[in-house]
C-alpha cells in the first residue's frame, strides 16, 4: 500500500496514543461500570466495623469505584479487575485488626474480576462459613481468604474456578476442615495452594490429589493434621513443584519412606516437627536445587557423613532439636563443601552436640547471616578468627546454654543479635561491640570489670542483659544515643552509682531490672513518665529518699519490687491508676505476674485502701518496714492473691474477715505485728495455719482458733513493733533504717 509523506507521521502518532491509553490513570480515561459500582457499595453495607479505614473512600457520592482505595480497574473497559483489603494484625493485643462483617454476594456482578484478596479479615458473617458463591467468580485468577476466622468445610464449589492460579484458605484458626479434595485438580492452572491449619486428617489420599496438579509449584500443608506421607506414588507429575511445607503434622514413620524424595527441583523443604524419624535418606544428596531445608524437632538420631556436602545451593539448613548428639568436627564435615557457599542459616540447637567451634567454620561458610547453635554441650572458646573477618555476613549469633569459656572476642562488625548467655565466659567485655547491634544477651557468665565507654555507641541497642556476672563500677552515664532501650537487665552484679540517667531518654522502657547492686541515690521522677514500663525491679540496693508519687501513673506496670532499700516516706495512694496490675493478661514470657514487693524498707503511715483495687496482684509484700493502722478491710477484694506478707510492722487492730474470701492464698504472714481481737475462721485460713504455724506469732493481743489463747476476757493488745521477741521496743524510723543496714548490707 502507497502512503503520502504527511500520512506517516500522522499514523505514527495514532499508534502513540493507542498505546498510551493502556498506560495513562484510569481517571483520564473511563470510569467505574455502576453495576459494579453498586456491587462494591453492597459489600460495603455488609461491613460492621472498619477500624483501619479501608473503606473510608468508598462513598455514595463518588461515583468512580475506580479513585477508591483497594479498587484497580481497567484502563480501557472500566471494569474492575482487582479488589485487595487485607487487614492487619494488632501484635500488642495478639489479634486480628480489620474489616468486620460478612462476604456480600453482590460480588458476583463484578464479572471481570481476576484478584481478591480479603484476608485478615474478621469477615466470616453470621453463618462463619466459607461463601459457596465464590466458586460462581469464574474470572478469578488470585483468591487469597487467609486468616478469616472461618468455620465448617471448604466448598468444593471452588473447584470450578478453574482460570485460579493462586489459592491461600491459610490460617483459619475457627476450624475448617476438608474430608474430600477431589474438587482440587479441576483447578488445573494451579500454581500457588496453602491451606496451612485446615484439617486434613480425614483426606488419606492428598498425595494422590495433589499429584494430579501438575502446574503445582507451591504446596503448603502446615498444621493440617495430616497423618502419614509414606504413600507409593508410582508416577510424579509435580515437575513442576519449587516449595513443599508439610510441617507440623502427625508423620510418625521413617524419613526413607516419604514420597517426596525424587523431586528433585524442589528448593524449598520443611518436614519440622513431624515425628519422623531414622535417616535421611540417600536421595536427599541429589535434591541439588535445594535452597531452604528444615526438618527441626524430629528424631533423626545422627547425620550420614558427606550426606549435604554437594547441596551448594542450600542458603537455609534448619536441623533443631533433631539429632542425638554428635561431635562438631564431624557434623560440620557432613555440610555442604563448595567452592562458593551459599549458607546463609544454620540453627542445630537442642541436639546435645559436643566438642569445640571448629577453627575454620566462619572461613567454610562466611556468607553466614544467622547461626544458632544454642543448648548443646559444646566447650572450648570462641575462635577468635571471627574478630579478623572484616567482609563476614554474620548478624545473629546464638551459643547461649553451652560450656564455653575464655574471654569474648572482638565480633563482627555486622553483628546485629548476640546471645552467649549460660556459659562459662569470663574476663572484660571486648573494647568494643559492632554498632548496629541491637539484642546483647550475655547473662549467666563470669564476666568481669567495667563496662568500656564504647558500650554507648551502640545506639540502637533495645535489649541488654548483663545479668548474674561479676561487672562492677558505674554504669555509663553517657549512653545518652541509646534511645531504643526496651529492655535492660543488670541484675546480680556489682555495679555501683547513681540510677542510670540515660534511660530517661528511652521512650519505649518495658523492664529495668538493677537489682542485687550496688546503686544509690534517690529514685528519679521521670520513672512515672515510661508509660510502656512493665517490671521495675531495683530491690537489695541502697536507693533512699521517698517513692515518687507519680510512679503509680504506669498503666501497663505488672511488677514493682523496691524491697530492701532505704526508702522511706509513705506508701504511694492512686494504686488505682495501676491498671496492669488489675488486668490478668499481661506481658509475654516469664515473670510477669503482678506482684509488688516494698518489704524491708523505712516506709511509714498507713496502707492505702486503694491497694485493694489492683484485682490481678498475685503477690504482696510490705513486711520489715514501719506502717501503722489497720490492714484494709477491703484487702478481701484481692481474689487473685496467693500471697501476702505484712509482718514485722506496727499494724493495729483486728484481721479483717474479708481474709477469709481469698481462696488462692497459699502464703500468709502478719507476724510481729500489733495486732488484736478474735482470728477470722474459715477453712482457707485453717489449712495456712497448718502449714505455717508462726504467721500470727508476735500479736499477743490474737485470741481464738487456731491459737490456744481464747477470748473469754478483754485484752489489751501489747505495743511491741518488729524486734518485740527479743525485747527491741517500739520500730522508729532510725532503727528502721539500721535494721535494713544490718539485715541486708
Amino acid at each position: 500500500m502507497n502512503m503520502n509523506p504527511t500520512s506517516k507521521p500522522l499514523l505514527l502518532l495514532g499508534s502513540l496514543l493507542l498505546l498510551a491509553a493502556g498506560t495513562l490513570p484510569l481517571q483520564a480515561t473511563t470510569a467505574c461500570v455502576p453495576r459494579e459500582r453498586d456491587a462494591l457499595l453492597a459489600f460495603k453495607r455488609g461491613i460492621t466495623s472498619d477500624p483501619l479505614g479501608l473503606l473510608i473512600s468508598w462513598k455514595e457520592d463518588d461515583h468512580d469505584c475506580c479513585r477508591w482505595r483497594g479498587v484497580t480497574c481497567s484502563n480501557l473497559t472500566g471494569h474492575v479487575l482487582r479488589l485487595h483489603l487485607n487487614g492487619g494484625y494488632d501484635l500488642d493485643r495478639f489479634e486480628l485488626v480489620g474489616l468486620v462483617g460478612e462476604i456480600s454476594p453482590q460480588l458476583l456482578h463484578l464479572d471481570h474480576i481476576e484478584h481478591l484478596d480479603l484476608s485478615i479479615n474478621s469477615l466470616e458473617g453470621p453463618s462463619g462459613q466459607i461463601p459457596k458463591f465464590l466458586g460462581s467468580m469464574n474470572s478469578l485468577r488470585y483468591l487469597n481468604l487467609s486468616s478469616i476466622p472461618f468455620t465448617g468445610t471448604v466448598p468444593p464449589q471452588l473447584g470450578n474456578l478453574s482460570n485460579l492460579r493462586y489459592l491461600d484458605l491459610s490460617d483459619m484458626e475457627g476450624g475448617v476442615h476438608l474430608t474430600d479434595i477431589s474438587w482440587l485438580p479441576r483447578l488445573g492452572s494451579l500454581k500457588f495452594l496453602n491451606l496451612t491449619y485446615i484439617d486434613l486428617s480425614a483426606a488419606s489420599d492428598w498425595p494422590y490429589v495433589m499429584n494430579m496438579i501438575p502446574s503445582l509449584r507451591v504446596l503448603s500443608l502446615s498444621f493440617c493434621r495430616l497423618q502419614r506421607a509414606n504413600q507409593s506414588l508410582t508416577h510424579f507429575n509435580l515437575t513442576k513443584l519449587e516449595k513443599l511445607d508439610l510441617s507440623m503434622n502427625y508423620f510418625d514413620h521413617p524419613y526413607a519412606s516419604c514420597w517426596f524424595w525424587n523431586l528433585t527441583i524442589l528448593k524449598f523443604l520443611d518436614l519440622s516437627q513431624n515425628r519422623l524419624y531414622d535417616q535421611l535418606p540417600i536421595a536427599l544428596g541429589d535434591m541439588t536445587s535445594l535452597r531452604v531445608l528444615r526438618i527441626s524437632n524430629n528424631d533423626l538420631g545422627s547425620m550420614a557423613p558427606n550426606l549435604l556436602r554437594n547441596l551448594c545451593n542450600l542458603e537455609v539448613l534448619d536441623l533443631d532439636e533433631s539429632l542425638s548428639g554428635g561431635n562438631m568436627t564431624e557434623l560440620f564435615g557432613s555440610l555442604p563443601q563448595c567452592s562458593s557457599s551459599k549458607l546463609s542459616e544454620l540453627k542445630m540447637s537442642y541436639n546435645n552436640i559436643n566438642g569445640s567451634l571448629p577453627a575454620g567454620l566462619f572461613r567454610q561458610f562466611p556468607n553466614l547471616v544467622t547461626l544458632d547453635m544454642s543448648i548443646n554441650l559444646i566447650t572450648g572458646s570462641l575462635p577468635v578468627e571471627i574478630a579478623n573477618m572484616e567482609t563476614m555476613a554474620m548478624e545473629y549469633l546464638d551459643i547461649r546454654s553451652n560450656k564455653l569459656s575464655g574471654q569474648i572476642p572482638l565480633l563482627p562488625r555486622n553483628l546485629s543479635a548476640l546471645d552467649i548467655h549460660n556459659n562459662s565466659l569470663s574476663g572484660p567485655l571486648p573494647s568494643e561491640f559492632g554498632v548496629n547491634i541491637y539484642m546483647l544477651i550475655l547473662s549467666h557468665n563470669h564476666l568481669s570489670g567495667h563496662i568500656p565507654g564504647s558500650f554507648c555507641k551502640m545506639q540502637y541497642l533495645d535489649t541488654i542483659d548483663l545479668a548474674n556476672n561479676l561487672f562492677e563500677g558505674d554504669f555509663p552515664q553517657q549512653c545518652f544515643s541509646m534511645k531504643d532501650i526496651k529492655v535492660l537487665l543488670l541484675s546480680n552484679n556489682r555495679f555501683a552509682g547513681t540510677f542510670p540517667a540515660f534511660l530517661e531518654g528511652c521512650t519505649q522502657l518495658q523492664i529495668i531490672d538493677l537489682s542485687r547492686n550496688n546503686f544509690s541515690s534517690k529514685l528519679p521522677k521521670w520513672i512515672g513518665d515510661k508509660k510502656d514500663l512493665v517490671l521495675l525491679r531495683l530491690s537489695y540496693n541502697a536507693f533512699s529518699g521517698v517513692i515518687p508519687d507519680n510512679i503509680t501513673n504506669l498503666p501497663n506496670l505488672r511488677q514493682l519490687d523496691l524491697a530492701a532499700n532505704s526508702l522511706s516516706g509513705n506508701l504511694p495512694r492512686s494504686f488505682t491508676k495501676l491498671e496492669g496490675m488489675k488486668r490478668e493478661d499481661g506481658y509475654y514470657g516469664s515473670g510477669s505476674v503482678p506482684e509488688d514487693d516494698l518489704s524491708s524498707n523505712c516506709l511509714i503511715g498507713g496502707i492505702p485502701e486503694q491497694i485493694a483495687s489492683l484485682a490481678a496482684l498475685k503477690n504482696l509484700n510490705l513486711s520489715r518496714n514501719n506502717l501503722n493502722g489497720k490492714i484494709p478491710y477491703k484487702i478481701g477484694s484481692l481474689q487473685s492473691l496467693e500471697s501476702l506478707d505484712l509482718s514485722r510492722n506496727n499494724l493495729s487492730g483486728e484481721i479483717p474477715s474479708t481474709l477469709s474470701n481469698l481462696s488462692y492464698l497459699s502464703d500468709l504472714d502478719l507476724s510481729y505485728n500489733n495486732l488484736s481481737g478474735t482470728i477470722p475462721s474459715g477453712s482457707q485460713l485453717g489449712t495456712l495455719y497448718m502449714e505455717h504455724p508462726d504467721m500470727y506469732n508476735g500479736n499477743n493481743g490474737l485470741c481464738g482458733p487456731p491459737l490456744r489463747r481464747n477470748c473469754s476476757g478483754d485484752i489489751e493488745p501489747r505495743q511491741h513493733g518488729y524486734g518485740d521477741d527479743n525485747k527491741a521496743g517500739h520500730a522508729g524510723v532510725v532503727e528502721c533504717f539500721l535494721r535494713v543496714m544490718h539485715d541486708y548490707l
